[in-house]
């Protein structure tokens, strides 16, 4: 905790509707909601969970079951990390998938399969790895990429240097136990197993130097979020695919913030909220620069950095999550670019 400032719990946030309605989303997320390891996503939630606030189809997913899509009705992939799978809604109806697909048929009278292959903690490589993994099968016509906090939150929190090997195997082992995608309770035989299986696997490396010359934390978000929009981009060019990548939000660059967003703000490190600032604008740069030189009709951007910057209601229930309001707010707005761009 920090010194001198008061703590601030995410579910006492005057985002939600009442006590109540935050209570069974706490539970619901925090303690009853399961997952597994995933071979093609790194990590998901288990298949068919029913909960009060949250359900998953027998993929895990936040949405319809894959085997039921109507393959008369063009289907659209939503990628992305907790914002974009629905974390702090208080219900399936109100999350950013379903939202679009309701607003695009009721004002547009657009209907479409939205899949939401969203998941808590997931940035660029998992997004990449999902998008790869699915495609042939779902075969989209159109994908969301709703991303950017999760690269530069690794990043921030120094997740991918490998002289912080140790303090990542730990943050791993108490996450991944918390959310269950990793079975191990002892950390001395996780980590002992995980050194074995790298040692076994570095044996059979030749240039081993690659291992090592890792990019420092400072750079990491900028590679991961670049590589995957440039191998997206060329993906869905190839195959004529529409691709929106969209800049999510964050609190920290929230200019009129309102009460329980103005103390978790203020309970924010300094450093963190300058590093946030510094590399969203880097983001900002880089996609405006890819808008510029994207000659293909298939590939649009759009920057919602500064979505909430009018709202005169708190939004924001911590650093990144949104109330019902947030996801309505965001729903309409890629609506309506997906119509204007695309449909």
């Amino acid at each position: 905790m920090k010194k001198n400032k008061k703590f601030v719990n995410r579910w006492e946030s005057d985002a939600f509707e009442s006590h109540e309605v935050a209570k069974k989303i706490y539970l619901d997320v925090k303690k009853n909601l399961k997952y597994s390891p995933h071979p093609i996503s790194g990590w998901r939630s288990n298949p068919d969970q029913k909960l009060e606030t949250i359900q998953t189809n027998q993929n895990g997913l936040r949405s319809q079951d894959l085997e039921t899509i109507d393959k008369n009705l063009e289907c659209c992939m939503l990628l992305g990390g907790s914002v974009a799978w629905g974390f702090g809604a208080s219900c399936n109806d109100n999350i950013i998938s379903y939202q679009i697909e309701k607003i695009l048929m009721e004002k547009y009278k657009k209907k479409i399969n939205i899949i939401n292959f969203a998941e808590q903690m997931h940035s660029s490589h998992e997004e990449l790895m999902t998008f790869v993994g699915y495609l042939d099968e779902i075969k989209p016509k159109t994908v969301i990429c709703f991303s950017g906090t999760n690269d530069i939150n690794r990043g921030y929190k120094n997740a991918f240097k490998f002289t912080d090997l140790n303090t990542a195997w730990i943050n791993f082992f108490n996450k991944g136990n918390s959310i269950g995608i990793v079975n191990e309770k002892n950390i001395i035989k996780f980590i002992t197993k995980t050194i074995l299986r790298f040692f076994r696997k570095f044996k059979k490396i030749e240039n081993k130097n690659l291992i090592f010359n890792k990019p420092e934390k400072k750079e990491i978000p900028i590679y991961l979020f670049q590589n995957k929009v440039e191998i997206m981009n060329s993906i869905c060019r190839s195959k004529k695919i529409s691709l929106l990548h969209i800049l999510q939000p964050d609190l920290v660059l929230k200019k009129n913030k309102k009460l329980s967003e103005i103390d978790y703000y203020e309970f924010l490190d300094k450093s963190r909220i300058e590093y946030v600032n510094k590399h969203t604008l880097i983001l900002k740069e880089y996609l405006k620069s890819c808008e510029i030189n994207e000659k293909s009709d298939y590939i649009k951007y759009l920057d919602l950095t500064e979505i909430f910057d009018e709202t005169h209601d708190v939004v924001y229930i911590d650093k990144a999550h949104v109330n019902n309001k947030g996801y309505k707010i965001l729903s309409e707005r890629i609506s309506n670019e997906l119509q204007k761009q695309f449909f």
